[in-house]
């Protein structure tokens, strides 16, 4: 039993070892095979992003040598949602391009205003210039900018503390043992406002590049509800709709592209694969 105990967890460990340096070793001839590389982990290093939805590849040439600087989107890590710009372009799109995003930049929240959150675009290189004097966002055929938000948001905690402060000491100088709930409500109120001034804004940044010429938008995010603001902010500022890219996205594009019809996908259904042949 002890031999067992002895011999039998090193070769294990040898043999889990062994499987996963030749796993890493297979995974890395595939990734440069594709134009991708892993730098001594398992972090990516995309070395020519975009994705073409023909090929399913990554295309992002040019992109990087902005300032060069490369772009959070592709610099790190990170998660992003693939869409798909619906129709053509508008009229004259690239002679109100400026003027549309200039519209809708983004605008810093007043220190002494009551307002909660802000919402628009930035330089895709620094989050402080929302003025885009030099057409940054602009490397034909991709547009690249970051969806600002600032969002002041007071703790319960604090609210709840304050609220109680404020009560006790209209209590006191009214003389009265017992507020009404609407006056208590208006309290709260007041206290949330005037916390809402002293609030330091929390700042988020989520890049985006739009191809175009393809139409192909990537966002920097997977979170639903910002995906949906996201989609709405686009429309906003372009008058284009985004359309998410899923499976059935690609399917149906593929089937186009090969002159068959997209409803040959209405009859499929899901296979499962547990059962046995």
């Amino acid at each position: 039993m002890d031999m067992r105990r002895r011999w039998g967890y090193p070769i294990l460990r040898l043999f889990i070892d062994t499987c996963v340096l030749i796993l890493i070793v297979s995974l890395s001839s595939f990734l440069k095979n594709h134009g991708l590389e892993i730098n001594g982990c398992p972090t990516l290093t995309f070395h020519r992003p975009f994705f073409d939805l023909d090929q399913n590849e990554i295309f992002f040439n040019g992109l990087t040598d902005w300032k060069g600087i490369m772009m959070g989107l592709i610099s790190g890590s990170g998660s992003f949602t693939r869409y798909l710009a619906d129709g053509a372009l508008p009229e004259q799109f690239m002679e109100v391009l400026s003027e549309k995003i200039a519209r809708h930049a983004f605008r810093n929240l007043d220190e002494k205003s009551i307002e909660e959150r802000s919402v628009g675009w930035v330089n895709v290189m620094d989050m402080f210039d929302n003025r885009f004097a030099g057409l940054e966002f602009l490397k034909e055929p991709y547009i690249a900018m970051s969806l600002r938000i600032d969002e002041r948001k007071i703790p319960s905690t604090a609210l709840k503390q304050y609220c109680l402060e404020a009560e006790e000491k209209i209590k006191k100088d009214e003389n009265l043992e017992y507020l009404p709930k609407r006056r208590r409500s208006d309290i709260k109120e007041g206290v949330r406002l005037r916390l809402l001034k002293r609030a330091i804004p929390v700042t988020r940044c989520y890049d985006m590049i739009w191809n175009y010429s393809t139409g192909l938008v990537i966002f920097g995010c997977t979170t639903n509800r910002l995906c949906d603001e996201f989609v709405e902010f686009f429309l906003q500022t372009f008058d284009i709709q985004l359309q998410a890219i899923c499976p059935y996205t690609l399917a149906s594009r593929f089937l186009e592209k090969e002159g068959a019809s997209p409803d040959l996908l209405d009859g499929l259904g899901p296979s499962d694969l547990s059962e046995e042949k």
